[in-house]
């Protein structure tokens, strides 16, 4: 009877030793701190706006008022930028959040991997390992540097030969009279008439005549474009966050100012008053997280870790009718939830601090 307690309380303390494998508290309750605790976070949710414009330059030509010295109509006759916005990506990226920090307790034997953005990767007791290793998802999970919204990474189009002119000064200096640079244009293009002939000397192998004639088209395209004018156009790419907050009602939509645009100047500066018309995100829930419930005071007690359950929410802008929107996962508009499995594998997702796997 004796050996048979003694197994029994000694196959208790074992159970218990291994069910105080971890276990996790909020930092600001956490009293009992080992020396090989490990501190993580659940973060907010920032929704990045990246915003592609085309921006459409027009320069009038110097001789513009000539134009019908070479039958020319419908050219550039002012000085004009214009910008159009053309696309909007929506995606999200982990903040940190100075609310939920934790600290996780750990006994020996017990293995954690945390992501760049601080929050937990993995858990793993004693030599188990997941089928597959979430460090070759990491690269998945990275975003973009973020830049300023009045920073734009300029991607030009296939340029003019007229705008490296223009760029150069070259099509300034021009010293000759409209009618002389319409007399020059003729001769060019009789110059080519003799080329394709093979009236030229060189010109008897085809590659010789389609080089020069090709330098002889830009010189004369050069030479049209002091009465057309000339036209380019750049895509830019600006960048933009927001941080939404679920509203107090949930089933309300929340609207947030992302930028203010103009067609004429691009966008503005947030600090000057205008009477635009703002561009509104309108942000829905989906209540996906309706089911759980927020933890208590008392139930943090035999947590073994937190986790994130985020909530769905649509994502939209409307600008000139037409709708860019995406349904994304946020983290402030979810839950987070406590685990009081204290001795099982986890795999989290490091984006959000959600509960991918459990082994």
């Amino acid at each position: 009877m004796r050996k048979l307690i003694t197994s029994i309380v000694f196959a208790l303390i074992g159970l218990l030793s291994y069910a105080q494998t971890y276990n996790s508290y909020p930092v600001i309750d956490a009293k009992d701190i080992r020396s090989t605790a490990v501190f993580y976070s659940i973060p907010k949710t920032e929704i990045v706006f990246r915003v592609k414009v085309d921006k459409i330059t027009q320069k009038k030509g110097i001789y513009y008022k000539s134009a019908h010295l070479l039958g020319l109509k419908n050219v550039i006759s002012s000085d004009e930028t214009r910008y159009k916005i053309t696309d909007i990506e929506i995606t999200t990226r982990p903040v940190l959040d100075s609310r939920s920090l934790y600290v996780l307790n750990l006994k020996k034997g017990v293995k954690v991997n945390k992501s760049e953005y601080n929050t937990l990767e993995e858990i793993l007791i004693g030599d188990k390992e997941f089928a597959e290793s979430p460090r070759a998802e990491r690269k998945s999970y990275r975003t973009s540097k973020k830049s300023n919204p009045g920073d734009a990474l300029i991607i030009p189009t296939k340029p003019y030969y007229e705008k490296v002119l223009l760029e150069r000064g070259q099509l300034e200096a021009i010293d000759l009279s409209p009618e002389e640079v319409v007399s020059k244009i003729r001769s060019l293009k009789e110059r080519q008439i003799d080329i394709l002939s093979g009236e030229v000397d060189g010109t008897y192998l085809n590659t010789s005549v389609d080089f020069m004639y090709k330098q002889l088209d830009e010189i004369i395209d050069s030479y049209v474009s002091l009465f057309t004018g000339v036209q380019t156009k750049e895509e830019e790419v600006y960048e933009f966050s927001l941080m939404p907050e679920k509203p107090i009602i949930a089933e309300e939509d929340l609207m947030m100012k992302l930028c203010s645009f103009s067609e004429t100047q691009g966008f503005l500066n947030p600090e000057i008053s205008t009477d635009l018309p703002p561009i509104m995100v309108r942000f829905h829930t989906f209540n996906s997280t309706r089911s759980f419930r927020r933890i208590d005071q008392e139930s943090t007690k035999n947590i073994g870790v937190y986790y994130s359950v985020p909530e769905k929410v649509r994502v939209s802008i409307e600008h000139h009718n037409k709708t860019y929107s995406k349904t994304v996962d946020i983290n402030q508009y979810g839950t987070i939830q406590g685990l009081s499995t204290k001795n099982a594998n986890i795999k989290f997702d490091p984006k959000y601090g959600s509960i991918i796997a459990i082994d």
